[in-house]
């Protein structure tokens, strides 16, 4: 009578197990060099220009990028690193926040500043109806410290508030 129920139990747990089972989801891995437009600082619509490369391992990624954004009184060109973290990994869409170090260098009529300030991201990955890498962020970068120490006229305005931006990347 024992073995007979032990033999009950033991099947029926082993029918019922893929009932509470879980799968794994496979670990999204993915790199990819892009290009993007945008505009920024908020809430002026300077266009942006750039590219860069990405790369990601399930929850974690690395982005390494540089862009220009110019009107004629003032250029900036900007080199960041930063660390990318996606929120819930999914090769086909996927949302994501970073932070990293941040370059940019000013260049105005007559001179030109080098500055440094923390990078923040929010943005979200996907893959496009004809199947390439795609992406739209938003960037804050804050505070930004002269690192000419050097600051009059535009500069001092520059650096004194946030520097909001906006952009769009097609990967390739």
């Amino acid at each position: 009578m024992k073995q007979a129920l032990t033999i009950a139990i033991g099947l029926i747990l082993s029918l019922s197990a893929p009932l509470f089972a879980t799968e794994e989801p496979p670990i999204v891995t993915n790199h990819y060099g892009y290009v993007n437009l945008g505009v920024g600082p908020a809430p002026l619509p300077i266009p942006q220009f750039g590219g860069g490369y990405r790369f990601q391992n399930g929850s974690n990624g690395f982005d390494a990028n540089m862009q220009i954004s110019t009107i004629v009184e003032l250029t900036a060109v900007k080199a960041s690193v930063n660390y990318l973290h996606y929120l819930s990994p999914d090769i086909k869409k996927q949302f994501y926040v970073g932070a990293g170090p941040a370059l940019i260098e000013f260049f105005g009529k007559h001179d030109r500043t080098l500055a440094a300030a923390p990078e923040i991201i929010f943005g979200k990955q996907y893959i496009s109806d004809t199947g390439s890498q795609r992406h739209f962020q938003a960037n804050i970068i804050w505070p930004i410290v002269d690192l000419n120490k050097n600051s009059h006229g535009w500069h001092k305005d520059i650096f004194m508030y946030p520097a909001l931006s906006f952009s769009y990347g097609w990967g390739f």
